[in-house]
C-alpha cells in the first residue's frame, strides 16, 4: 500500500470514528432532552340520573343472552367481588330478565326493579341497587346489591340478602330485641343513659316539625310513618344521661339523646315497603331545611337542620343533620337510621351538642357521628335466631 493510500484510509477511519462519536452524543442528548412519556391523567365524572338509567338499561339489555358483554361493563372492583365464573354460571340459569323500573337512590346509584325467569320456568322479582363510576368517559358498574324480593305467583326465590333470609319474626318476642340502658350506653359510647320515655304505640310529633311531612326525618316511631302500614307491634324508647340536663359539659360523653324503635310486620315485603317509602321522603326533606321546635322552661328552642347525604346500603338507611349555631340555643347534631331485617324495621336516632363549650361551630352534619348506625346494627344482630 502506498503512503498516499494509507493516509487516505487512515483519514477515512478517523472520520468514521468521529462521526460515530457525534451520532452517539446526539442520541444521548436527544434521549435526555425528550421528556419521558407520562401516563394519561385519570378523570372521573359525576353521573346524572339519566346517565345511570341509560347504563343500567343497556346492561340488562345484554342479559342473559350476552353475558360476556355485560361482564365487560363491570369495573375491576366489581369483577373481583363478583367472580367471572360465578357471574357466567348465574346468568346461564336465567332464560330472561325484565327491567320493570329504575328510580334514583343517591348521587351515585339507582334502584332497579327486575323480574327473572329461570330455565325451568319459575320466576322471581327483586329490587337491586347499582352504583356506577365514570372514568375517562367510560361508565362501568362498581357495586350492586339486592334490596329485597317482590314475590310473583309461583315464584322460586333467587338467593336473597339478610332482609328476607329469615322466617318471619313473631311479635311476641319484640321486647327481647331492645337493648338495656347499660347496653345502649356501651354501644353509643354514652355515660349512664336512662330511659326517659317508653311507648308501645305510634307517636305524633308532627306539630313540632316544619314541614310536618318531614317528621320522620327527626323522630322515630311516628304515626306519619307507620299508620296504615299493617304493622303488628311497635316499641319505642328514648334515653338521656342520668345527670341531664347539666351545665357542666364534661359530666357526660357521647350522645345527649338516644331513641330506639323496633317495628314488627306480618311480612318482609311490608317492612321493605316502609323502608323505601321513608327513603323517598328523606331524600325530599333533606334537600331543604327542616325546623324542629320544642317548648322548654325558657320559652321555645328552635333547631333549623341542614342535612348530609341520604344513604341506603344493605337495607340500612342513614342520614346525618346539624342545626345552625345559635348563641341562644347552641347547636345540635343528630344521626337518624332505619334498617330492615326479615319482617322487622329497626329505627335509631342519636343527638349530641357539638358546641360544648359554646363556640361558633360550622354546620357540619358529620359531627353527629355514627352511633345511631352502630346501635341499629347491634339490634339487627339480635334478630338472628
Amino acid at each position: 500500500m502506498t503512503t498516499a493510500l494509507a493516509s487516505t484510509v487512515a483519514a477515512a477511519v478517523v472520520l468514521l470514528a468521529v462521526t460515530a462519536i457525534l451520532l452517539g452524543m446526539l442520541s444521548t442528548m436527544t434521549k435526555h432532552s425528550t421528556p419521558a412519556s407520562q401516563p394519561a391523567p385519570i378523570t372521573t365524572m359525576r353521573l346524572g340520573f339519566d346517565d345511570m338509567r341509560d347504563f343500567v338499561t343497556a346492561y340488562y339489555h345484554d342479559l342473559p343472552a350476552h353475558p360476556q358483554e355485560a361482564w365487560a361493563r363491570l369495573d375491576n372492583h366489581c369483577q373481583q367481588q363478583t367472580g367471572r365464573s360465578q357471574f357466567l354460571e348465574f346468568w346461564s340459569t336465567i332464560s330472561s330478565v325484565t327491567l320493570i323500573s329504575i328510580s334514583p337512590r343517591d348521587a351515585t346509584s339507582v334502584v332497579a326493579r327486575l323480574t327473572y325467569v329461570r330455565g325451568n320456568g319459575t320466576s322471581d322479582s327483586e329490587d337491586r341497587w347499582l352504583t356506577m363510576v365514570s372514568t375517562n368517559g367510560v361508565t362501568q358498574l362498581d357495586e350492586s346489591g339486592r334490596i329485597g324480593s317482590v314475590p310473583t305467583p309461583g315464584s322460586s326465590t333467587i338467593p336473597t340478602n339478610d332482609s328476607l333470609a329469615s322466617d318471619p319474626i313473631p311479635a311476641s318476642v319484640i321486647d327481647t330485641f331492645l337493648p338495656t340502658p347499660t347496653e345502649v350506653s356501651r354501644v353509643v359510647g354514652a355515660t349512664q343513659l336512662r330511659v326517659k320515655n317508653s311507648a308501645n304505640d305510634v307517636l305524633d310529633n308532627s306539630g313540632s316539625v316544619q314541614p310536618t311531612a318531614c317528621v320522620g326525618l327527626v323522630f322515630g316511631a311516628e304515626r306519619a310513618i307507620y299508620a296504615n302500614t299493617g304493622f303488628v307491634a311497635i316499641r319505642d324508647q328514648t334515653f338521656q344521661p342520668a345527670n341531664y340536663p347539666s351545665n357542666a359539659p364534661d359530666n357526660t360523653t357521647g350522645p345527649d339523646l338516644v331513641e330506639q324503635t323496633v317495628v314488627v310486620f306480618h311480612t318482609p315485603e311490608q317492612a321493605q315497603s316502609v323502608l323505601m317509602t321513608s327513603r323517598a321522603q328523606w331524600l325530599t326533606c333533606a334537600s331543604n331545611q327542616v325546623t324542629y321546635r320544642v317548648p322548654n322552661t325558657d320559652g321555645e328552642v328552635a333547631w333549623a337542620f341542614s342535612f348530609g347525604g341520604v344513604q341506603l346500603l344493605d337495607n340500612v338507611l342513614t342520614v346525618s343533620m346539624m342545626s345552625e349555631f345559635s348563641h341562644v340555643n347552641g347547636s345540635i347534631a343528630c344521626q337518624q337510621v332505619l334498617a330492615a331485617r326479615a319482617n322487622v324495621l329497626v329505627g335509631t336516632r342519636t343527638c349530641l351538642s357539638p358546641d360544648k363549650p359554646y363556640v361558633d361551630t360550622p354546620t357540619d352534619p358529620n359531627l353527629a357521628g355514627d352511633a345511631a348506625r352502630r346501635l341499629a346494627e347491634d339490634i339487627r344482630t339480635r334478630l338472628e335466631f
